[in-house]
């Protein structure tokens, strides 16, 4: 889906978002590891301290050599979205919804995680966002989670300690951001998250949304201006402002990519007037081959 429309019900969302994942190959994370199970994989060398009990006794006798089985065992994690839903999410460009977007891609990413098995936790960042049911003891069924997108509308300022105020327990889990990334106090929150992360062994992924227009002005000659989140206007000429405002864009972004990069952060720009399934199907595979 290129986010033309605006997605109004929830078995619109449901079913967009069950076509995109149907289509994409990969998942967010490996769903086996290598170690002690019931199911056989693979013979490997013996180590020292490797448990003895895993040697493959009638492979010695054939071998004169020392060998332990390894067997494939499923990995379950927690998948927590996090989903910007202040006011700037609004945006619309040449009729493309970024809210639509947000909503979709958050559907789909919970819908991988939910074909691997993964528990789902959904946090709104949004004034009102404790009159919805977003997590029980047992996570979140993907239904309900689509039921929860399609009633949330954006409204107010990022609110600060959004993420901080996350517990993710001891458990492996991984945090995707979707946001737009319009308020300052949200860098230093990632920052912050990112190190706490770091030492549990969990995951953050930043999916940052744009639109063409939020990163060149490419406006008429006399355009007004309002943010959406302050209602302040202005008055620009963009065919003055424009081409340095784009070099300063960029030049802030990648600055901000490059400090994100460094604390381990995994940092995924998407243009929400460009088609969705597209770009994280090349995100999935670039990220399977690290893996």
């Amino acid at each position: 889906m290129k986010a033309s429309d605006f997605i109004e019900s929830e078995s619109e969302l449901s079913l967009i978002s069950s076509r995109i994942i149907g289509r994409l190959k990969y998942g967010l994370h490996l769903s086996n590891r290598l170690g002690n199970g019931m199911e056989f994989s693979q013979f490997r060398a013996y180590q020292a301290g490797d448990d003895p009990r895993r040697l493959d006794w009638k492979l010695l006798a054939r071998t004169a050599k020392l060998f332990v089985r390894e067997a494939e065992i499923e990995q379950h994690i927690r998948c927590n979205v996090i989903l910007d839903a202040s006011a700037s999410m609004n945006y619309v460009e040449n009729g493309k919804s970024k809210w639509t977007y947000a909503i979709l891609l958050s559907s789909v990413l919970l819908g991988l995680a939910h074909r691997q098995g993964d528990e789902l936790r959904l946090k709104l960042v949004h004034p009102k966002a404790e009159e919805y049911l977003l997590s029980t003891n047992n996570g979140l069924h993907i239904s309900h989670v689509n039921h929860i997108l399609t009633h949330v509308k954006p409204a107010g300022k990022w609110i600060d300690s959004s993420l901080t105020s996350n517990s993710f327990g001891h458990q492996r889990s991984m945090v995707l951001l979707i946001s737009d990334l319009y308020e300052t106090a949200q860098f230093e929150e990632i920052k912050l998250i990112a190190k706490k992360m770091a030492a549990r062994k969990h995951e953050l992924i930043v999916f940052h949304l744009l639109g063409n227009r939020e990163f060149d002005l490419d406006f008429d000659d006399l355009v007004e201006l309002e943010d959406l989140e302050s209602a302040k206007k202005i008055v620009v000429r963009t065919k003055e402002t424009n081409k340095a405002y784009a070099e300063s864009m960029k030049a802030y972004w990648e600055a901000m990519y490059t400090s994100f990069r460094k604390l381990g952060i995994v940092v995924k720009p998407m243009n929400f007037t460009e088609d969705l399934t597209i770009q994280l199907a090349e995100f999935l595979k670039q990220r399977a081959a690290k893996i």
